[in-house]
């Protein structure tokens, strides 16, 4: 019987150790010294990685928040992240127009890819094994990561320098954003546009909505809008006002939308009428980069202020 009870107990506190309580108030991740441009969480919610001007980036148990490693090395500043969904690897790009591939089991560095632009956003497939490095050399390029490593990536071209982009979860559509506020569509397979839109100025942003059937855009100057990602028709429920963005993240179940400003707020919006729900955090900064942790209870938010803040995501806005 006191076997059994002792087991039990072992059971508790095992348990505990690896489920900590719920984020019940907001949380700043210290470590970075200078403004922080990315941050991503793997797909099984364990780990999050964060980037930024300090060319550091720093991974952390999402679970305990604690910081698991720094990796270094990088030439300047960390300006993209990426998982695979199996979180085998962590794709890392930066100003120097590298991309460094780490396997996160051993942390060592498995391949260096080099790219003519500085990296502003990478991609995997959802298989893991093409990855997409949009760059300010006007172009993504699609790396086939079992090919040889000097084989030539697929381009897909653009006028101007590519700020933003998103893969559907099929991975049929790459949707990409320019510096000159073009919203294009390119059907993977053929590397050929299916449609284009101009929204503004630069796009800074993109997030797709309800299942893929729609697209949220964030440019410079203008505001947030959303699109029908099969036809590219501008979405007229989605209402914003005079929203701006610098930053997207979709919440749980796709109801609503987070939106960083560049003022420094963070603000939870309705995804399909785009109605303003609330203000859930504020920097000191513009906010840069935003994911979801923890099945969208947590938001995780980053700014020029040098921080990544943790804020609980309240119930009726998930």
């Amino acid at each position: 019987m006191s076997t059994m009870l002792a087991l039990v107990v072992s059971l508790a506190l095992a348990s505990a150790a690896e489920d900590p309580k719920p984020l019940a108030e907001p949380l700043v991740l210290e470590g970075h010294t200078r403004a922080v441009l990315c941050v991503v969480a793997s797909p099984n919610g364990e780990l999050l990685a964060t980037g930024g001007e300090d060319a550091v980036v720093r991974v952390f148990d999402a679970r305990s928040r604690a910081l698991s490693r720094t990796l270094e090395g990088n030439d300047g500043d960390v300006t993209a992240l990426a998982f695979k969904r199996d979180e085998s690897m962590l794709a890392v790009g930066d100003y120097y127009k590298k991309v460094r591939l780490w396997d996160t089991a051993t942390w060592e560095r498995k391949r260096t890819i080099e790219v003519p632009g500085i990296v502003t956003a990478l991609a995997f497939s959802s298989d893991g094994k093409v990855l997409y490095v949009a760059d300010k050399d006007n172009a993504v390029r699609r790396f086939e990561l079992d090919a040889a490593e000097d084989a030539k990536p697929r381009v897909f071209q653009h006028s101007f320098e590519v700020s933003a982009m998103v893969l559907s979860a099929d991975d049929a559509t790459l949707f990409t954003g320019d510096g000159a506020g073009t919203l294009t569509a390119w059907d993977t397979k053929s590397g050929e546009a299916n449609w284009f839109r101009t929204h503004g100025t630069q796009v800074v942003a993109l997030a797709t909505l309800d299942k893929g059937s729609s697209i949220a855009c964030a440019s410079l100057g203008v505001p947030l809008a959303t699109y029908d990602t099969e036809s590219g028709d501008r979405n007229s429920r989605f209402q914003a006002g005079e929203l701006e963005g610098s930053a997207l993240a979709v919440g749980k179940d796709e109801k609503t939308l987070f939106v960083g400003l560049r003022e420094g707020p963070v603000h939870v919006l309705d995804a399909l009428s785009g109605k303003d729900l609330r203000t859930i955090a504020t920097h000191d900064g513009i906010v840069t980069a935003l994911c979801p942790l923890g099945g969208g209870d947590v938001l995780v938010s980053a700014s020029r202020d040098a921080s990544v803040r943790l804020t609980p995501v309240p119930t009726e806005t998930r």
